[in-house]
């Protein structure tokens, strides 16, 4: 693979992550607290915070698989980070659009389809990370991404509790995060779109059975 390639990538991959890690903070905090706010039971905030994380880890079982029959990994990056996005807008207009009978139960489901997309991705994007990153510096390379990654997802998480206490008991604060946490994961979506695929050699031996 090119060196120009690579370093492309995983330039692409800081700024990637940066926008990911925005994601992250304006929300992973949050999302029980909408719960709360939609009138959740203790039962409920235990599904939703057990069945996205089980269901999305069982879901990456999968994932090198559908990599070879949807074409190649960068492939089923982008259409999985793509429905990840989109994840985001009906959990956006569930306190408006769905009964309130039936709100948390939407956002559970929501939630696991989100998880689920974003782990179905993962072992892809790690795969081409690795192949680009050299490996004599591919544990600095992701230890400076993952800190910067980290930092941004406190940063955010202030945003967002910031956001939060302004609009006080109002459920328009909750819109307002997750509206920036789509718009964020979008925009990592259009750079990873940007990224090089080096060939990948399937042996027998890696695959899982």
């Amino acid at each position: 693979m090119p060196d120009s390639n690579r370093r492309k990538t995983l330039r692409l991959s800081l700024i990637d992550g940066s926008f990911f890690a925005a994601m992250t903070g304006f929300t992973e905090q949050y999302l029980t607290p909408y719960a709360l706010a939609m009138g959740a039971t203790t039962t409920q905030i235990g599904l939703l915070t057990s069945i996205p994380n089980l269901v999305g880890s069982l879901s990456q079982v999968k994932s090198p698989e559908a990599a070879e029959r949807i074409g190649g990994r960068n492939k089923l990056i982008l259409v999985s980070i793509f429905l990840q996005g989109l994840a985001w807008l009906p959990i956006i207009v569930i306190p408006w659009m769905v009964p309130s009978t039936y709100q948390v139960p939407v956002l559970i489901a929501l939630v696991t389809l989100f998880n689920v997309t974003g782990a179905y991705a993962a072992p892809s994007w790690n795969s081409i990370l690795s192949d680009c990153a050299p490996e004599r510096r591919r544990g600095d390379f992701f230890g400076t991404r993952n800190r910067w990654m980290g930092a941004i997802t406190v940063v955010c998480s202030f945003v967002a509790g910031a956001i939060l206490h302004y609009y006080h008991r109002d459920l328009t604060g909750f819109a307002v995060i997750i509206g920036l946490a789509f718009a964020a994961r979008m925009i990592s979506w259009c750079f990873l779109t940007q990224i090089y695929e080096p060939p990948l050699t399937i042996r027998d031996e890696h695959r899982f059975t």
